[in-house]
């Protein structure tokens, strides 16, 4: 059933907080030093190698895909960073310009909530909207959906993902859910999330040109219905 492969894929996504610790300034500059602006964006890991890890950066709604590359391993095997899963990075590009293909430093990185585009009936879809979602942004990076949004913290898992009705397959723009159920309607304060969905397998349907994302948005509710282009 949908809703069970729900559940268990997406148990603990939203336990994950998409923060990162920011570096301090650094000591022994004057008024005269050249700084290099702080960049922040959400990246794709691309390779992890012996002394060397890169990764894709896309402009929002973007095809082209620009390789960053830094001369260290980023990610530690307990981190469990793999190929393909997006973070959350504040880096340095040498060359002093952002959407620039090149080396850089990496300062701090966070996590974001990864996950594929799920199928589902009907049926499986009500109640998609019973918790709200505070909507900041929504774009695509190449072959991903990424969401930024404010959630209700709960330490109890829920279910977040986004949701695309198989009846809608086969229609140029197929109709996509972003799911958010809480086991729970206690109140809490709210924490902001990084979410990235992969899409490329309905990327791959000849008749698509793109998706028609449903949100339940406490942020703007009259802005519920976004349209990503493929």
């Amino acid at each position: 059933m949908v809703r069970k492969m729900i559940l268990r894929s997406l148990a603990v996504v939203v336990m994950v907080a998409s923060t990162v610790v920011l570096p301090g300034c650094d000591e022994g500059k004057n008024d005269n030093d050249f700084v290099v602006a702080t960049l922040y964006d959400v990246v794709e890991l691309q390779e992890q190698t012996r002394g060397e890890t890169s990764f894709l950066l896309y402009r929002p709604d973007g095809d082209e895909a620009f390789t960053l590359k830094t001369g260290r391993e980023v990610f530690r095997e307990s981190d469990e960073i793999s190929p393909g899963d997006c973070v959350f990075m504040a880096y340095t590009p040498e060359s002093g310009d952002a959407y620039r293909s090149g080396n850089i430093k990496v300062k701090a990185w966070g996590r974001v909530n990864n996950g594929a585009l799920m199928k589902g009936s009907p049926e499986s879809l009500a109640g998609w909207d019973a918790d709200p979602v505070w909507l900041m942004s929504l774009w695509r990076a190449g072959g991903k959906v990424v969401v930024r949004a404010m959630l209700t913290y709960d330490s109890e898992p829920r279910v977040f993902a986004l949701v695309v009705d198989e009846t809608t397959v086969m229609e140029e723009y197929p109709d996509a859910y972003l799911v958010h159920q809480r086991r729970s309607d206690r109140p809490n304060f709210k924490r902001q999330y990084y979410s990235a969905f992969d899409v490329s397998a309905l990327w791959s349907y000849a008749s698509c040109k793109g998706l028609r994302i449903h949100v339940n948005n406490s942020n703007v509710p009259q802005a519920g219905v976004f349209v990503v282009e493929k």
